[in-house]
């Protein structure tokens, strides 16, 4: 649904307008981001918030003029659509919350370990257990999750060292006292390199890259 719908005002000023008209006050649809998975749920939360002045719209939309408008329709004329929008709104809106706060920087390990069980401990509480499951899952497979997990804990003296950690003296785990559990740092700096590094750069010296490195630090925390 949420693809059909993001369709069907792609490049389509008229069918905007249409929106703006009847949904006074209302944003348009989101568009979410396919590898950001918090983007998908918030866009369900929309569609749950606005879902009759959304199938409004829609309705007054000739289905004969686009594939992407009947196929919408048809959607929104499903029998449990409505159920399932209300269902993830209810009980799922805490992962894109959650995926929010660990994008924060300088979240301290305790946190974020804290924003993780948090979900997990959300799931765990309904009945359809396809969702705690797939997340116990993935995190089980994670053993970086649960090596952090050991020294967040061993930093507030609730816990040993596990065998996986016992490698670490304490400077090392104290240094990942502000560890982040999610790879969202990383991400952020592609871009940057991408213009560090361009192609066009043809007396790029180290001395330069020293000094970019500089300024970027300077941009992160000064600003």
């Amino acid at each position: 649904m949420i693809s059909n719908v993001k369709k069907v005002f792609l490049k389509a000023p008229s069918r905007l307008q249409l929106f703006r008209e009847i949904a006074v006050g209302i944003p348009l649809p989101p568009t979410p981001i396919i590898t950001r998975w918090g983007t998908w749920i918030e866009a369900a939360n929309y569609y749950a918030e606005n879902f009759e002045v959304i199938k409004e719209v829609l309705n007054q939309l000739d289905p004969e003029e686009s594939q992407s408008i009947k196929e919408a329709q048809s959607i929104l004329r499903k029998k449990g659509i409505k159920e399932d929008l209300i269902f993830i709104r209810g009980n799922l809106a805490c992962i894109s919350v959650a995926i929010t706060k660990l994008e924060e920087r300088g979240l301290p390990l305790q946190e974020s370990i804290s924003i993780t069980e948090e979900v997990v401990s959300s799931l765990s509480e309904l009945k359809k257990r396809d969702f705690i499951n797939k997340l116990k899952e993935v995190l089980l497979k994670n053993t970086g999750y649960q090596q952090l997990k050991n020294i967040s804990e061993v930093l507030q003296n609730q816990a040993v060292l596990n065998e996986t950690n016992q490698h670490f003296s304490p400077t090392d785990v104290t240094d990942l006292k502000f560890a982040p559990i999610v790879s969202c740092d990383v991400e952020r700096i592609f871009s940057q390199y991408k213009n560090i590094l361009a192609y066009n750069r043809r007396k790029f010296t180290f001395e330069h890259l020293f000094r970019h490195v500089i300024i970027k630090c300077n941009q992160q925390f000064f600003t």
